[in-house]
């Protein structure tokens, strides 16, 4: 007999912790282990819920099945997150939110190695953010202060030799700019107002020589007509250049 109860509690039990998975109390607030699916029948994310809020460990999954990510919710709305790639085990993307807004380092992979990280406070860009090469070489930092570049951005070659050096001030070209392109010097430097060339713009070739001064206000330039064209023509060539390293894709926030 008293095995009879034994099994018949054993039962209440298992039917109870099944009745209590995706249970939502009278106010509506999602309470305990909840756990979604895709049309397939393969779980999308597991998890456990207190008060509507997620907390401790929380796990979502691509369609096949594969470990998409591993978030650990803490106290004061803070978490971390690790993200994987399909495989589920190379991570591309670590970081940490407050409630659903990124804050602190973001570090981000391609191939298991370091692509970019960037520094958040309370959503928006603040602090240095630094671009790699797929072979881990620095070839960009730029500095944000409230989610605008602010401050001199660098640009590097792969071989850690300077390419270029911008000023910024709220998010626009503002001071000096340099183009090095590998030389230990300048081979166009000038300045920026508000976006805006101004002023002298000196040009050299690469032996380090002056070769051309051009003159510009807020933007137009004023001798055009005493420019020798080759020399204009080199000019804007290497104007293109600037700014065309390219980032790599950052993963889409997983919440």
């Amino acid at each position: 007999m008293k095995g009879k109860y034994i099994l018949v509690l054993v039962g209440c039990l298992f039917a109870t912790s099944i009745w209590a998975v995706n249970e939502v109390d009278k106010k509506g607030r999602k309470q305990g282990e909840w756990i979604k699916k895709y049309d397939n029948g393969v779980v999308m994310y597991k998890g456990v819920f207190k008060d509507d809020m997620p907390t401790g460990e929380f796990k979502r999954f691509y369609e096949n099945g594969t470990l998409h990510s591993v978030q650990n919710h803490k106290d004061n709305n803070l978490s971390d997150i690790v993200i994987y790639e399909q495989d589920g085990k190379t991570i591309s993307t670590k970081g940490s939110y407050i409630g659903k807004v990124k804050d602190g380092r973001w570090t981000y992979y391609i191939e298991g190695k370091i692509s970019l990280e960037e520094q958040f406070e309370n959503g928006k860009l603040n602090g240095l953010s630094k671009v790699y090469t797929k072979k881990g070489e620095l070839i960009e930092e730029i500095p944000y202060v409230q989610g605008k570049i602010d401050g001199v951005k660098r640009c590097f070659l792969p071989d850690g030799k300077k390419y270029s050096e911008c000023a910024y001030k709220e998010g626009e070209e503002h001071g000096d700019y340099k183009l090095y392109e590998g030389f230990d010097y300048p081979v166009i430097e000038g300045v920026y107002v508000h976006g805006k060339r101004d002023g002298e713009w000196q040009v050299r070739d690469d032996r380090g020589k002056l070769v051309e001064v051009l003159k510009y206000d807020n933007g137009v330039l004023l001798n055009d007509k005493e420019l020798k064209k080759e020399y204009s023509k080199s000019f804007d060539e290497n104007e293109a250049k600037k700014g065309k390293f390219m980032e790599p894709d950052r993963m889409l926030d997983a919440q």
